[in-house]
């Protein structure tokens, strides 16, 4: 995961879209916040489902490649 805190609110809604995360009237450091949970659930899913070692395989979704 590319360093979510660089990126300006702008791009950083971006992503949430892309990851399926609800954006209106939120602001930066609560959208930071639900990136990282979305991404600890999503370790602990794939721990869960045995398969962990996909997300090292996993293409990085930023707001450059959707």
């Amino acid at each position: 995961m590319a360093k979510i805190e660089r990126y300006n609110k702008q791009d950083l809604v971006k992503y949430c879209k892309s990851i399926g995360i609800e954006t209106h009237k939120k602001s930066k450091s609560t959208l930071l916040k639900e990136v990282k949970k979305y991404h600890k659930n999503e370790i602990k899913v794939a721990i869960e489902k045995g398969n962990a070692n996909q997300l090292l395989f996993f293409e990085k979704r930023t707001p450059q490649n959707g």
